[in-house]
Formats: structure tokens, C-alpha cells, sequence
């Protein structure tokens, strides 16, 4: 269940312009959790779980002056995780790097700081 779509699907728009996401489908509350959204010719679900720790991994290696964040989440290949990477690079949320075809992130931007600090509210 996503609170955010179910009490304010507006929303859910504002977080897809935000991202630059289009054709996004947001699921019933019986669905998956996330946004279904093509970009790039992609499709994938968007894992707002996946989001965070991605964001708050390169949050933690910011502060200790690591330039290039190997980003290891439980459950998650590297493939999925380098798209969320690339797809955070396109929102303009973290500086990356494409080395060998694996977006690594090496940097969290002030719109990456602000929307982490929203998903940590849970408010997105």
C-alpha cells in the first residue's frame, strides 16, 4: 500500500515530473508497491525501498570522502541497481559515473539530499 497514491494521486504526478518519468502507472492498493514507468524505452518497476538505500548509502560515502560508491543492497542484483542509479543520475539526485556499463554513483546532489530526506519521511 503507498499512502501518498492513495490519499493524493497528484502526488504521484508530482514525483513522475520530478523524476522526469513518463507513462508511469501507479498501482491499486492491492498492487506492488511504486510506479510502473517507461524511460528510455525501459520498463521496470520503480523501487522506492531500492531509492533509499541507494541514496543513503551514497549519502554515507559523501561523508566519508569515497569518490566512487560500490552501492550493495540484500536481494537486489547489480543490474537493477544500476538502473536506479542511472534513473537518480537522470533525476538529477546523485553524480555518476557509466564505467563498464554499471551506472556507479559518486555523489548525492541537493535535489538527492531532499528527496532522500522525503522518502525517510515516508511523505513520497
Amino acid at each position: 500500500m503507498n499512502p501518498i497514491v492513495d490519499d493524493n494521486p497528484d502526488a504521484a504526478d508530482s514525483l513522475a515530473r520530478l523524476l522526469g518519468l513518463r507513462g508511469y502507472q501507479v498501482e491499486d492498493e492491492a498492487g506492488l508497491e511504486g510506479d510502473l514507468y517507461r524511460q528510455r524505452g525501459s520498463t521496470m518497476e520503480l523501487d522506492r525501498k531500492l531509492e533509499r538505500e541507494i541514496l543513503t548509502q551514497v549519502r554515507r560515502g559523501d561523508k566519508e570522502g569515497v569518490v566512487a560508491i560500490n552501492v550493495e543492497v540484500p536481494g537486489y542484483g547489480k543490474g537493477v541497481i544500476s538502473e536506479h542509479v542511472r534513473l537518480l543520475f537522470d533525476a538529477g539526485c546523485v553524480e555518476a559515473d557509466d564505467a563498464a556499463d554499471e551506472w556507479v554513483p559518486t555523489g548525492l546532489t541537493r535535489a538527492g539530499h531532499g528527496y532522500l530526506e522525503k522518502l525517510e519521511e515516508d511523505t513520497i
